[in-house]
């Protein structure tokens, strides 16, 4: 899996609005907590694993 997305959120808004954004979770925070915690995971009654990889493998550099 790649890293995070060439233009990020932080990115557009500066360039665009000069305004500085500072991310507090990352996508990678969430889908490493969702790894940790089975019962968060499982919750959502799909495989919410698979979907963020294949969301990471487009979107993610």
């Amino acid at each position: 899996m790649g890293s995070y997305l060439r233009d990020t959120c932080e990115e557009i808004e500066q360039e665009e609005f000069g305004i500085n954004v500072h991310a507090l979770v990352t996508v990678r925070d969430i889908y490493e907590f969702l790894k940790e915690n089975e019962d968060v995971r499982n919750s959502f009654g799909i495989d919410v694993l698979g979907a963020m990889e294949k969301y990471m493998e487009k979107y993610c550099i």
